[in-house]
């Protein structure tokens, strides 16, 4: 990915990882921060694909608090 990202000379890049599914207007509004031109990287917060068991609550908390919380607040 290293070499890639050296060689390629696009305005954006875009990395998603093969086992993500992105909304459907996931890019439109990621472009649409990324043209501001004090604005560097955008991310998104991976969700768990359904929320039925206690297992799956448990997850969508770690998600939500390392996502969500601490990753965000390691940026500023």
């Amino acid at each position: 990915m290293n070499y890639a990202i050296s060689i390629i000379r696009e305005e954006f890049v875009v990395r998603i990882d093969a086992d993500t599914v992105i909304g459907e207007n996931c890019l439109d509004v990621t472009l649409r921060h990324v043209a501001n031109p004090k604005v560097g990287a955008v991310g998104g917060m991976p969700r768990p694909p359904r929320v039925r068991t206690f297992f799956d609550r448990a997850r969508m908390v770690e998600v939500l608090l390392k996502h969500g919380f601490f990753q965000v607040s390691m940026m500023g």
